[in-house]
């Protein structure tokens, strides 16, 4: 890390930050706001940072980290109660932006987390290849096996979950030009067009 304190401001200019880990690789600039130090104790930072490409892959989801081209990313992070609040965050990939906020606290029940996305178009191999083979399996093998080709656009993602409750996933898209199987032993529905969902355990798709 390199980086310049201001005391009279209470900022960190950061000219490089290099994170080499498990869950992420990244190189990053950007400044940090600091409150609470007139009293001798972080309360609060203010961050915002610029991302060049980095990969990443949290508690080894992916068999092989996921490469973004970029991203830009505002947060809060505060020590009492712990609280790290994503503001804006917005991954740049293969020409399309990913847009995510999201929060992550700490109480005396345990951790809480709440994370939201949108993404205005995605072909369904990326969609594949961004979500975890784990997470929500058989929506995502139905999908694998059954969506052949086409355009999904107008994506939206939400995550909730915690040490107090399961971890509960809404996920939809819109699609188009598709050619999907809707039954093994019946030809491919093709130019097809509709809308899908999934939440928690019900996954619906209406195709035209």
């Amino acid at each position: 890390s390199y980086f310049t304190y201001r005391p009279e401001t209470q900022t960190i200019d950061f000219d490089e930050l290099s994170v080499v880990s498990k869950w992420i690789t990244a190189s990053t600039d950007g400044q940090a706001f600091l409150s609470g130090l007139d009293n001798g104790m972080l309360d609060e930072l203010v961050g915002q940072f610029k991302l060049p490409a980095f990969a990443l892959n949290p508690n080894d989801v992916y068999d092989d980290p996921i490469r973004f081209d970029g991203a830009e990313m505002d947060f809060q992070l505060k020590l009492n109660p712990f609280n790290f609040r994503v503001g804006r965050a917005q991954l740049v990939d293969q020409g399309q932006t990913l847009r995510i906020n999201g929060d992550l606290s700490a109480d005396k029940i345990g951790w809480k987390f709440s994370a939201n996305g949108q993404i205005d178009g995605l072909n369904p191999d990326r969609l594949l290849a961004l979500w975890p083979e784990n997470l929500a399996a058989p929506t995502r093998n139905w999908i694998s096996n059954n969506i052949i080709a086409g355009k999904l656009h107008d994506l939206d993602l939400a995550l909730r979950g915690g040490d107090d409750q399961r971890t509960n996933t809404f996920i939809s898209f819109n699609f188009d030009e598709a050619e999907v199987q809707f039954l093994p032993t019946m030809p491919h529905i093709t130019q097809a067009k509709g809308h899908a969902s999934m939440m928690s355990n019900r996954f619906v798709a209406a195709i035209d």
